[in-house]
């Protein structure tokens, strides 16, 4: 009823001419009135202006999609990532709600937004949704390097174990960032598991990787502090002992009480 008082009022009218306006901020401020007040079918009249000549209005236009909170408005914003008219951080910050899930997931398996993967992954890793596991698991294993190095860094965000594997795998990687980011995911996830290759990995050609493996092993817990303890008394490589004993500098208190309790 409310909304059909309004276009009987002519408001809907007005603001989709407003669209059309010469003035950026009556453009901007048009778009997000129509995403606010809920206008169904709002995302097709808005979505054009993702492409605006005015910065601002863009902005606008971006904002205004997320506002709407559909499947819709995640394609447009999607489109916009493609399309080069959206930041893509920004667009990444737009599309970490559940409506923008299946759309996400069906751009990830879409030949046409092939150059921008890394960003949908980075984008499911936001959403913590376990459906978005699976098709990130896929991308560790066969995807380019960014998109490696994106789905390593989003299966640490979605936080479930059943990606270990995939990601101790991953420590293997030819790429050391794809390395690095499988090393801090398996910290994140604390999985015990990963002791014997994160150890492996202390003596990393890469300072990078060295790093985010000691501190994985920290976050590990027990398993993975008597680990670097070990590396820090015995290890032949000079580098990772240094590493090892700089991330017991750092270890908290209780993780050592915990240690010596096991």
């Amino acid at each position: 009823p409310f909304e059909r008082a309004l276009w009987r009022g002519g408001l809907r009218r007005a603001l989709r001419s407003a669209l059309r306006s010469r003035r950026a901020v009556a453009r901007g401020r048009a778009a997000l009135l129509l995403a606010r007040l809920g206008f169904a079918g709002c995302e097709a009249t808005i979505a054009p202006l993702i492409a605006d000549r005015d910065p601002d209005v863009r902005a606008a236009a971006t904002h205004a999609l997320s506002c709407c909170g559909s499947e819709e408005a995640a394609w447009a914003l999607l489109r916009g990532l493609r399309d080069g008219d959206i930041d893509p951080g920004r667009a990444v910050e737009r599309l970490t709600a559940e409506w923008a899930v299946r759309p996400l997931l069906g751009a990830l398996h879409d030949p046409a937004f092939a150059p921008v993967r890394p960003w949908i992954g980075e984008a499911l890793g936001l959403t913590e949704d376990p459906r978005a596991e699976e098709p990130l698991v896929r991308r560790l294993t066969r995807g380019e390097e960014e998109e490696r190095i994106r789905a390593a860094r989003a299966l640490g965000r979605l936080g479930r174990v059943s990606s270990a594997a995939a990601l101790i795998a991953a420590l293997s990687d030819e790429s050391p960032p794809v390395r690095a980011q499988a090393a801090r995911a398996l910290g994140t996830l604390r999985e015990a598991r990963s002791v014997p290759a994160l150890v492996a990995l202390m003596d990393d050609l890469s300072w990078w990787v060295r790093g985010r493996a000691a501190e994985a092993l920290l976050a590990v817990g027990p398993a993975g502090v008597e680990a670097l303890r070990t590396c820090a008394e015995s290890h032949p490589d000079a580098f990772a002992r240094e590493r090892a004993a700089e991330a017991l500098a750092l270890e908290p208190a209780g993780a050592a009480a915990e240690v010596e309790a096991a």
